[in-house]
């Protein structure tokens, strides 16, 4: 599913595969096509005279989901008996992988 953020920016929605039997997939937006955004940012201070700088790009790495998320979230799932009803603080939460897999595998609190 595709949409647009504030109207403007292209997002979309997937279903991120964790492949655990109670904790299957998990579904994330993110920009549709990330590669331009993080072409922009890596390339931003190379070049002195850029019109655009990374503080006015901001932080893009939230809007990309990294594949060691997934890992995370099946660390999460075999520690599972240490989330329940327990309050969880995310780190660098990106698109929620982690987040969402600690709220299903019974955080009573997730704070990302």
């Amino acid at each position: 599913q595709k949409r647009k953020l504030d109207g403007k920016i292209p997002v979309r929605s997937r279903k991120i595969p964790i492949g655990i039997e109670d904790l299957k997939e998990i579904t994330i937006w993110e920009l549709d096509n990330p590669s331009k955004l993080m072409d922009l940012w890596w390339s931003a201070d190379l070049d002195s005279s850029a019109a655009v700088k990374k503080e006015k790009i901001g932080d893009p790495f939230g809007v990309i989901m990294w594949p060691g998320s997934i890992l995370a979230s099946k660390e999460l799932a075999k520690h599972r008996g240490v989330l329940i009803d327990k309050t969880v603080l995310i780190l660098g939460a990106g698109t929620g992988v982690e987040a969402q897999a600690a709220a299903k595998l019974g955080a009573r609190k997730v704070i990302a």
